[in-house]
């Protein structure tokens, strides 16, 4: 975000001249608010605004029309003076020549009646002539020419005489002026602006003034500003408008508005000094509030803040730089030079902060020395920004940059330390900038920084640093958002994170599905909702419909799941088809993960294959997919692989471990492999590991089950039955009291896990209860007669009941009923189902392996750790 400096020295000022009324008129008056200023008469206006000069060796300013335009606007308001379009001369750019600024003011004096007020506003260029000894002022016009101000200029001298002549007619003036150099104009060499501001100042002296700073300051307009204005000419208008009304009072006097104006201006052009002043009768009334239109200027804009950003000087600095001597020159030159090559920091000897140290100590550039830390703060800012703003605009590319760590941005928390100690901690960017610099730094902690340390430890340290950046601000949603992720999925914290992430950034596309991703548990509802939230604010972003498309599956309704996997696969193709370059890794992935489900398990690897490949293995979700096709696939040593890839880079080790352990002892009858693998998840503790350890060590299913049974089913079933094979029929008993107490039955299609029916099932199975049981049984058929995956429910029921002929007849009618195996790697709902473990090695069930699934029929019809 680039900005001007505009060197008023003085002259960048706004002069107001409020004359005696003497005497009222009769006449016709626009209505306006401001009558307790002008009781009756009229109001004309003559509003000048030039940016774009004819002759180049007159700089243009960037914001000079528009600033005019805005003032313009404000008269015409009912704000201001509801005035008509014929009763102002506004001259913009090319019609604001020297002669359509002479016709314009004696239009006002010919106009104007004893009663009658008048505004003259003007916003450009000033100097002065140094041909002769006068040094005369002049206010520029579009074809004044360059140096020779005599031969086409507005001359001060001019504007004193109409002014005089006004004033003598008993009209009230108003006189704003914005006259303002960027570059070097004629004067430069005898301090032009300054001198063409003490002039205005000695011939006005008597009269109220309003000046945008000081005779030796700077006036700074940038976009920062109203997407492009003047920071004085911007804060007046807001201040004209009923903002520098502090007491309510439905009037703006001088006292406040001066307030206002030092309160904005000089904070926000910091840390180069512009300080504007107002002197006069301070009481007096320069506007007075419309409600309405208040209010709707406050709603337009908002809580946003004015951003802190660079100013672009347009050479001025070098021309008065250049002034003092060639060294000076030659080394600002060096500091502009590696701002522009990003050599902030480093290297060392050639970086811009090493310049701009060496250019502080310069004296002879003191009056700089504001503009030089603007510069450089604002370059050190600039690339946390841009990431920043991507991160907010769901930018695909940023998000897959972070996402599978492909940029390394462990430099910007020191940008933003020293950016944050050039402006000092009175700048009103300060607290902002030291939340961004602890945001950055939380970002850094990571196994990569700290190999020696512990993901605990990396989790706590991670935390620290975020809240430290929310004890600075508390505003900053993408704070909230990298708090979030810090915290266990689904879990209290991260929703509560997420949730004030929202209602800061309420159209952040990203933090949506970040809600979704962690409602979808505990209300699927909410969550489908979140979801489809993001979508309308950006269809671009893929992520939301394979997300659905799970949400669905996981709660009964796998027709909407595929509807949704294959609109996602739809969108990507396309993408993929028109934009191959700007497939991210977080896409592929996405699309392997929904191809998985769509069970193209060939198409899944080959696109999570090119994920990895540009993440350069970096990416661990990629793995995470990788090793669940791969299994699909039957590539087992390639799962094994993707696991291990995953523990290399940290993520999910003991569940790793676990997986590992599972295809050894599942799929590989590797039994030493798998034990050594499952030993290593430590107290990791998934249903498909204790069923291994049932299989394995009865004692060691008990200890990892009882762990997690308080709270759920089917680990309350396994402590029981490992009990009870350990003859711990009375502790046996109670795990299976437990599963009939702490069951949630509902009776929906449920393909992904065991439902709490099935367990409790069982459990008044063991208990010897069994026309509970069979009644149990009988209501779901019931409930769920259509579905096919009640018929692999009954199935392993039936198995663990005794009744293998009845099981092997469930599945039949299961694939009746268009029944499919799960993914390989789950287990369950496949035809390795441990629940099944009682007939997968009797006749009818080989059979129909052998007949409907060929491919699983060596792992299929084989009992793991059975000898």
């Amino acid at each position: 975000m680039k900005s001007t400096v505009r060197f008023l020295a003085g002259l960048l000022f706004s002069l107001v001249i409020i004359t005696p009324i003497r005497a009222q008129v009769k006449g016709a008056s626009p209505q306006s608010n401001l009558q307790d200023l002008a009781k009756s008469g009229s109001t004309y206006a003559v509003v000048i605004g030039i940016s774009n000069y004819r002759d180049p060796l007159i700089p243009d300013l960037k914001y000079a029309d528009r600033d005019a335009e805005a003032f313009a606007n404000w008269l015409r308001s009912p704000a201001g003076y509801s005035l008509p379009d014929s009763s102002i001369r506004f001259l913009a750019n090319q019609q604001a020549t020297t002669a359509q600024m002479i016709m314009a003011m004696d239009w006002l004096i010919e106009v104007s009646r004893p009663g009658d007020q008048v505004y003259i506003y003007f916003s450009g260029h000033g100097d002065v002539e140094r041909v002769t000894k006068f040094n005369l002022g002049y206010l520029l016009t579009y074809d004044s020419p360059p140096a020779v101000y005599g031969a086409g200029a507005f001359s001060l001298q001019y504007l004193q005489a109409i002014l005089s002549t006004l004033s003598e007619n008993e009209v009230q003036v108003v006189m704003i002026t914005d006259a303002c150099r960027a570059g070097k104009l004629a004067g430069s060499e005898v301090n032009g602006t300054q001198v063409t501001a003490t002039r205005l100042a000695q011939q006005f002296a008597s009269e109220i003034k309003i000046l945008s700073c000081q005779p030796d300051e700077y006036s700074l307009e940038g976009n920062q500003w109203g997407g492009g204005r003047g920071c004085f000419s911007y804060h007046l208008e807001d201040a004209l408008y009923g903002f520098a009304d502090a007491d309510q009072n439905l009037s703006v006097d001088l006292l406040e508005l001066r307030r206002y104006l030092e309160d904005k201006v000089s904070v926000e052009a910091a840390p180069q000094s512009q300080v504007p002043t107002v002197s006069g009768a301070l009481k007096t009334k320069i506007a007075a509030v419309n409600l309405q239109e208040l209010a709707s200027r406050k709603a337009a804009k908002g809580k946003s803040s004015v951003a802190f950003a660079a100013i672009d000087d347009r050479g001025s600095d070098v021309y008065q730089i250049g002034s003092t001597d060639t060294s000076a020159h030659r080394l600002y030159a060096q500091f502009l030079n590696a701002i522009e090559q990003g050599n902030l920091m480093a290297p060392s000897g050639k970086s811009a902060n090493e310049y701009f140290i060496r250019l502080l100590e310069m004296p002879k550039l003191a009056s700089l020395y504001g503009n030089l830390k603007r510069k450089f703060a604002a370059a050190l800012m600039d690339e946390g920004q841009i990431i920043i703003n991507k991160i907010m605009e769901t930018d695909p590319e940023q998000l897959d940059n972070i996402w599978a760590d492909k940029v390394n941005y462990d430099h910007l928390h020191a940008y933003y330390q020293r950016a944050a100690d050039i402006l000092g901690s009175q700048h009103y960017a300060y607290a902002d900038l030291k939340a961004k610099e602890h945001y950055f730094q939380a970002l850094t902690v990571r196994k990569e920084n700290y190999p020696d340390s512990s993901s605990t430890w990396r989790t706590s340290e991670k935390r620290r640093l975020l809240h430290r950046a929310l004890a600075f601000d508390s505003s900053i949603a993408v704070i909230y958002e990298a708090l979030a992720n810090t915290f266990p999925a689904n879990s209290s914290g991260a929703l509560a994170m997420y949730q004030h992430a929202a209602k800061l950034a309420p159209n952040w596309v990203l933090i949506h599905y970040n809600l979704s991703r962690n409602l979808w548990l505990s209300d699927p509802i909410a969550a489908i909702s979140s979801s489809k939230n993001a979508i309308l604010l950006d269809s671009g972003f893929l992520r939301p419909y394979n997300w659905i498309a799970w949400i669905y599956d996981e709660n009964g309704h796998p027709d909407s799941a595929t509807i949704w996997r294959k609109l996602y696969v739809e969108k990507f193709n396309h993408k993929f088809q028109n934009d191959p370059l700007n497939i991210t890794a977080f896409e592929y992935n996405d699309v392997g993960n929904a191809l998985w489900g769509l069970k193209e398990h060939q198409r899944a690897k080959e696109f999570l294959l090119l994920g990895g490949k540009i993440t350069q293995g970096k990416y661990s979700p990629i793995y995470s997919n990788l090793h669940v096709v791969y299994t699909d696939l039957f590539e087992f040593d390639n799962a094994i692989q993707a696991c291990q890839r995953q523990i290399q880079l940290e993520v999910f080790e003991k569940d790793n471990f676990a997986h590992i352990g599972n295809i050894y002892f599942n799929f590989l009858n590797k039994e030493t492999q798998a034990i050594a693998a499952f030993s290593r998840a430590g107290d990791y503790t998934d249903l498909d590991l204790v069923q291994s350890w049932f299989l394995l060590d009865a004692s060691k299913a008990f200890m990892l089950a009882k762990e997690h049974a308080k709270n759920d089913v089917a680990m309350s079933f396994y402590a029981g039955e490992s009990a009870q094979r350990l003859d711990m029929i009375d502790t046996a008993n109670t795990y299976f009291e437990r599963v009939i107490r702490s069951s949630n039955i509902e009776f929906k299609p449920n393909q992904y896990f065991y439902p709490d029916f099935l367990f409790v099932a069982l459990a008044y199975d063991r208990l010897g209860r069994t026309e509970e049981a069979n009644t149990l049984i009988s209501n779901a058929a019931a409930a769920l007669d259509d579905d096919p995956w009640l018929y692999f429910n009954l199935a392993r029921y039936k198995a663990n009941t005794h009744q293998p002929d009845e099981a092997v007849e469930a599945i039949y009618k299961a694939l009746e009923a268009g029944w499919s195996p799960n993914p390989l790697q789950w287990l369950q709902g496949t035809l390795c189902d441990h629940l099944l473990n009682p007939i997968r090695e009797t006749d009818a069930y080989k059979q129909l392996v052998r007949t409907h699934f060929p491919k699983y029929y060596d792992f299929a019809t084989r009992v793991p750790g059975k000898h």
